[in-house]
Formats: C-alpha cells, sequence, structure tokens
C-alpha cells in the first residue's frame, strides 16, 4: 500500500472530485424526493385506484363466499 503524499492535488482530480461531489448530493437530494412522494402516494390511494379495487373485490365476492 503507498504512504499518503502532502503534495496539493492537480486541478483537474480536485475538479473532478467536486463534480462527483455534487452529482451524489443531487441524487441523493432526488432519492429523497422520490422517497416523499412514493410514501404520499402509497398513504392515499386515488379515489380511480381505491374505485377499481372496490369493483374487484365486489366482483369477486360471489367467487370467495362459494369457497368460504
Amino acid at each position: 500500500m503507498t504512504e499518503p503524499t502532502d503534495r496539493p492535488l492537480d486541478p483537474t482530480v480536485r475538479q473532478a472530485i467536486a463534480h462527483a461531489s455534487a452529482e451524489i448530493t443531487r441524487l441523493d437530494r432526488l432519492v429523497a424526493d422520490l422517497l416523499i412522494v412514493s410514501r404520499a402516494a402509497a398513504r392515499a390511494p386515488s379515489g380511480i385506484a381505491s374505485g377499481l379495487v372496490r369493483a374487484r373485490a365486489d366482483g369477486l365476492s360471489p367467487w370467495a363466499e362459494l369457497r368460504a
């Protein structure tokens, strides 16, 4: 393993590290925002989705009663 040196980083390397760090921060915010949106969507189903679920449950109800 190589020993670390006290030499300053090349400006190109420093710029690449700064750019990568900025992109990581941006992606972290994006993922956090997506998680917030997905949690909100999971808590409050849309009227259309809940209506479809209700219609499907009502349609399967006679079948379920025969199986009970």
